[in-house]
């Protein structure tokens, strides 16, 4: 089973972001939108979607929930 992951923006370069834990990440549709420090969902180094800080907590929550059981 594929997941997206939810990651930090550390610097951006043309339309690629450098994301936590230092792995590059094109941003497609994101470009000019996306900003250091933004959350990105991630899937397969391709950027889906800025979500809040709020929305990043509960994702990472909700999966420690499912790995914990």
């Amino acid at each position: 089973m594929c997941i997206s992951d939810v990651v930090t923006v550390t610097a951006i370069s043309g339309g690629t972001a450098i994301v936590s834990h230092n792995r590059a990440v094109r941003l497609g549709p994101l470009t000019g939108k996306v900003a250091v420090g933004d959350y990105l969902e991630v899937y397969a180094d391709i950027a889906l979607t800025k979500v809040t800080k709020k929305s990043s907590a509960a994702i990472h929550a909700a999966r420690r929930r499912m790995y914990v059981a």
